[in-house]
This record gives structure tokens, sequence and C-alpha cells, in this order.
């Protein structure tokens, strides 16, 4: 029987954790979100190494090796911070409709809040 351990895996960003980040094993239908810790855990993986891909919004995809050759293996991950958007479009019409019949809750505020 082959053996196999855990990997436990924490993303953080200068030093802040990187919430619900994605983990994907490459070339596998494996795959984990971390908590609002930035914390995951693989389990019973085999002994051998892995293609780790870390994603999350604002961040780079990152891609990293993680070798797993006892029980319990903990690693740290830093994805590099994403300096551009995709582009985003925002459309509506010029159709009045009453606060009642809006199918999207709208609010109105005076200018004093802001």
């Amino acid at each position: 029987m082959a053996q196999t351990g855990n990997l436990h895996v924490v993303v953080s960003n200068d030093s802040l954790p990187v919430s619900y980040a994605r983990i994907k094993i490459k070339n596998s239908e494996r795959g984990v979100i971390c908590d609002s810790s930035g914390r995951a855990q693989f389990k019973n993986l085999e002994y051998g190494e892995y293609i780790l891909q870390i994603s999350a919004v604002g961040f780079l995809l990152t891609e990293i090796v993680a070798v797993i050759d006892q029980p319990e293996e903990r690693i740290g991950i830093t994805p590099a911070l994403s300096t551009e958007l995709n582009m985003v479009v925002v459309t509506g019409n010029m159709r009045e409709v009453s606060l009642s019949r809006s199918p999207v809750k709208i609010g109105s505020f005076i200018s004093a809040v802001f």
C-alpha cells in the first residue's frame, strides 16, 4: 500500500490571510478552498510531487511544487498581487421604474450622508 500524507497550506500576502483562495492540484480533479484565515488541507495524498495552482481575486495565478514525503506536510504560499483588472462592462437602460416595482432593491440617500 502506498504511503500517504496530509498537506496543510496557508495562503497569505504581507502577513495577511488570502481568504477563500482556490487551490487545485494541476492535472487532477482535486481542489480545496481556503477558509477565512487562508488555511486549507489536502488529506491522503500519496507521497510524491504535486503542482499546486493557487488563484484568488486580486492575485495572479500562482503555481508551486509541493513535495509530500512525510505524514504531515506544511507549506506557506504568497501569491503575487495583480496590478490590472479585466474589462468591466456596466449596462443599463433609461426606462423609468418606480421604487416599488424595481426588480433590484434600490435605496435613496440624501447628500448629507456623503
